[in-house]
């Protein structure tokens, strides 16, 4: 990697970093070039603005979700395959937790952002419903009705974007621990469709 390439990743990890902890409004590209060791020229000779590391950070976090669910489809479609993705994916929203929490926000504020946003959505729903459709092929799952799968699925999209932002409405602490809860909510969401053998467990 260069070193024009080393800089510009090490701003993007220290913004994420940022972001998560204090919020995208509390941020601004000093406090960034400051953190990434880089001088404020420098920054902008990479990014125009935070807009520009905002688009480039999801666009990490649409290439980190596509790699997520490629590795989901490679595991065998069994009930275990299905607790591990749950619990896993609760992992790779914590490294966006910022995304989480202000998505709404953010996605008014850029509405090329929200395009990308809109096209990513489609995606991982296409993912999610090839998922789906292996573990049902398998008996994982019992025969779903089309509208059935369709509002599983929203829901679980639901609560993977929402549940951070549930916690801080909440006054719970952001920590490992809470976000992970959020698997026991899709485990739970998903309970009811599997096949009476192959029940998920209550908990980690």
């Amino acid at each position: 990697m260069s070193a024009k390439g080393d800089t510009r990743r090490r701003i993007l990890s220290e913004a994420r970093r940022l972001f998560n902890e204090q919020g995208t409004r509390s941020v601004t590209t000093n406090h960034i070039a400051a953190a990434a060791a880089v001088s404020p020229g420098n920054l902008y000779y990479h990014f125009r603005n935070k807009e520009a590391i905002l688009r480039e950070i999801h666009q990490a976090m649409i290439e980190r979700a596509a790699a997520f669910w490629r590795g989901a489809a490679e595991r065998p479609a069994t009930s275990e395959a299905l607790e591990r993705t749950l619990y896993l994916l609760q992992f790779f929203v914590w490294e966006y937790r910022f995304f989480r929490l202000e998505q709404n926000a953010l996605l008014r504020a850029d509405p090329e952002l929200h395009r990308r946003h809109i096209a990513y959505h489609a995606e991982r729903s296409r993912s999610l419903e090839a998922f789906f459709a292996a573990l049902e092929a398998q008996g994982v799952f019992k025969t779903l009705d089309g509208q059935v799968r369709e509002a599983l699925m929203r829901s679980f999209w639901m609560i993977a974007d929402y549940w951070i932002s549930a916690l801080h409405s909440e006054g719970r602490a952001l920590n490992r621990k809470n976000v992970r809860e959020g698997s026991l909510l899709l485990r739970t969401l998903f309970d009811p469709h599997l096949s009476g053998s192959r029940k998920t467990r209550s908990g980690e």
